[in-house]
């Protein structure tokens, strides 16, 4: 980063917020960014935003013929999600919906702006340039007035403010599309989850499919009864836990292959700018103190596998291994060579800690911290609650604060004693049921065209195939999934479904698909295994339309979706 205007930037002092989303996972040579500003030269800004490589230059410029200034940046305010906001000055008589229509007459969807901020005159620095760290934070104000314009119910009133959080907007109208101002399966279940805990009752994700405007889902809410939405409550007692469903999974695989690297979960990350050891320290322990999942090992109890949940865990990550002194191709090559190892070592599960951390130096103010917990105490959510807790944690204790971020109302271990209690019941029974009719008669495999003879051992050996999507592909694909109220991964789901069909010839396909496994808003917080695999069933029918095909897989999708608690093993 050699603009000298960004040395002020927040990722300086605040690296995971901004400069530290760069990570890996598997191969070594394949980096996966989300929201990182990348700067090219001394020039041009690019951002990669929800997988598209944006010019922000480019809707400058756009928006130029129309206002007198503007500047777009990439904003992470909430983490995980990072939006485009365009800060405009001297736009006359346009409005936000004007200029998003002015844009998307010129731009494709991806690079208009979520929000256009109106401001009387842009921050300057000293030197005459934009100053972006004082650029304002968008603010939502749903408490400052109402957030859907016009009459409305009061339980129109609580989907709004949902949907407005969710979907980080100022306002929204009551007829206006869910999935279509940006919210997908992920934001779905998020959305199922916070109105379920604020009305006290399970709501199916399906409805949110079925009625996506705050009009048809608060009408679907003040008609339908039902049912009670579950609790986690605190255990009682200091006896260790039963490994989860999940976990049991993983360990009983582990025990087939011992010693066998098949769960590590690598990540990777690079930081710029000034490092405070000592916040950096503190925050990562004060992580660990806060997630149970990280002080967790496996211990056996009358012959069965448990939680061991250490009281503290002590884990110095300085001082750094230093490579600083290295040229810089050197230095690469040297640090490759010691990833490479660190993700090769087996984890021991009855062991602590079941993850590794470590910080390399690469220059007085670049770092690289290696982060690698074991599957069992770890999802690919967690990660998203590991940089947040991160930039939190070490914003506070870098500037001398007491951090405010609130604990985890649960644990981990809270979440597997009521959830085999939950399932011990009705409901275990309600959802088996379903799978008993869904799977009765289903295919054994797949039967692909192979260029060898399948082993009689599955050995774990093989490669990754990477398929970039262009642009314009990815969009079409978008619209043509909200034409039927289908999300991108409905749309791609029938589009690999059909291509199985036609290389197989077989009508019926079972596809697994992962779920986040997070069904209750107590849980969106609490780093730890939750993730569980439901078996999609498929069928194609080869007189049947794309259209068709992608009507029946949107229904086979949220049906599943709805029954997600059931352990894959049960099925």
């Amino acid at each position: 980063l050699d603009r000298p205007e960004l040395t002020s930037e927040r990722f300086v002092d605040d690296p995971f917020r901004t400069g530290g989303r760069m990570y890996k996972t598997g191969d070594l040579g394949r980096w996966r960014s989300q929201g990182v500003l990348e700067c090219r030269g001394r020039s041009d800004f690019q951002v990669k935003v929800r997988g598209y490589r944006i010019e922000l230059g480019e809707i400058e410029a756009a928006l130029a013929r129309v206002v007198s200034q503007a500047v777009v940046v990439a904003r992470e305010d909430r983490p995980g999600d990072v939006r485009l906001v365009a800060y405009v000055v001297g736009s006359g008589e346009h409005d936000e919906q004007s200029l998003r229509t002015h844009l998307s007459a010129q731009l494709p969807e991806y690079m208009v702006p979520s929000r256009f901020v109106k401001l009387t005159a842009l921050p300057l620095l000293p030197n005459g340039k934009v100053d972006r760290k004082s650029l304002p934070t968008p603010v939502l104000e749903l408490d400052a007035g109402p957030v859907v314009e016009g009459e409305r119910t009061p339980m129109e009133h609580v989907v709004a403010k949902v949907f407005c959080e969710l979907l980080a907007l100022p306002r929204i109208g009551l007829a206006d599309d869910f999935f279509r101002l940006g919210g997908h399966s992920l934001l779905a279940a998020q959305m199922a989850a916070r109105l379920g805990r604020e009305l006290e009752r399970a709501l199916p994700m399906r409805v949110i499919f079925e009625r996506p405007t705050i009009r048809g889902l608060a009408a679907y809410l003040d008609e339908q009864k039902t049912r009670e939405l579950p609790g986690v409550p605190r255990r009682t007692g200091d006896a260790p836990a039963q490994l989860s469903f999940m976990q049991q999974r993983i360990w009983y695989l582990e025990q087939l292959e011992l010693g066998k690297v098949v769960y590590n979960v690598p990540s990777a990350h690079r930081l710029h700018g000034r490092m405070d050891e000592h916040a950096f320290q503190r925050a990562f322990d004060e992580m660990v103190r806060r997630q149970s999942s990280l002080r967790t090992i496996v211990g056996m109890r009358e012959g069965s596998p448990v939680q061991v949940v250490l009281e503290s865990l002590e884990h110095p990550l300085f001082p750094a291994k230093d490579l600083s002194s290295l040229s810089r191709e050197d230095r690469e090559r040297e640090l490759s060579r010691l990833l490479t190892a660190h993700i090769a070592e087996p984890f021991s599960l009855t062991r602590a800690p079941l993850f590794q951390a470590r910080m390399f130096k690469l220059g007085p103010e670049e770092h690289l911290f290696f982060f690698m917990p074991h599957h069992i105490v770890w999802d690919g959510w967690s990660f998203d609650l590991f940089y947040e807790e991160m930039s939190d944690l070490y914003g506070a204790f870098s500037e001398g604060r007491t951090p405010k971020r609130p604990a985890p109302s649960v644990s981990y271990q809270d979440f597997t004693e009521w959830h085999r209690g939950w399932l011990a019941g009705e409901e275990l029974q309600r959802q088996i049921e379903f799978w008993r009719n869904k799977l009765v008669g289903a295919p054994d495999a797949l039967d692909l065209p192979l260029d060898r003879p399948r082993p009689p051992r599955q050995t774990g050996e093989g490669s990754t195939e990477w398929l970039t999507l262009s642009a314009p592909i990815t969009k079409a694909m978008r619209d043509l999934g909200l034409r039927e109220g289908a999300t991108l991964f409905m749309s791609l789901l029938a589009a690999w479904a059909l291509l199985l069909h036609r290389l197989t010839g077989q009508r019926e396909i079972i596809l697994g698909t992962p779920v986040r496994g997070r069904s209750l808003p107590e849980l969106e917080n609490v780093m730890g295994f939750f993730v569980n695999a439901l078996p999609l069933r498929l069928r194609v029918d080869p007189d049947q339309t794309f259209f068709e095909l992608l009507r029946t897989i949107r229904k086979d999708v949220m049906e599943a979706f709805d029954h997600q608690d059931v352990p894959f093993e049960h099925l």
